[in-house]
């Protein structure tokens, strides 16, 4: 977050509309190879994490965070943008292009 605010701020400018998106990070390893558990991560790691999650959640609320399998938090709509999706004329038959003479 820390690294996000940095390069935002001198790009920002006040009176535009702004969109919010979101990231996934996948498959986040240490730089050095090491041996997991045998029953699962270290004690040390979960406290970390956990540490940061509490601190994100202190510094921008509660609804900062959500597990992504959870869904949309309760209260809040969401439906996809579907103004930029492809065409289905392959699989619907009202969507076919006709061609006038």
């Amino acid at each position: 977050m820390k690294a996000s605010r940095r390069l935002l701020e001198p790009i920002y400018r006040d009176g535009y509309g702004y969109k919010k998106a979101g990231v996934c990070l996948y498959n986040i390893r240490p730089s050095r190879p090491h041996q997991e558990s045998l029953f699962g991560r270290h004690r040390e790691e979960d406290e970390a994490l956990m540490d940061a999650v509490d601190q994100i959640t202190r510094e921008h609320g509660k609804s900062a965070l959500n597990l992504a399998a959870a869904g949309m938090p309760s209260g809040r709509d969401w439906t996809m943008k579907r103004q930029n999706r492809s065409p289905r004329y392959t699989t619907r038959w009202d969507e076919l292009p006709i061609a006038e003479v």
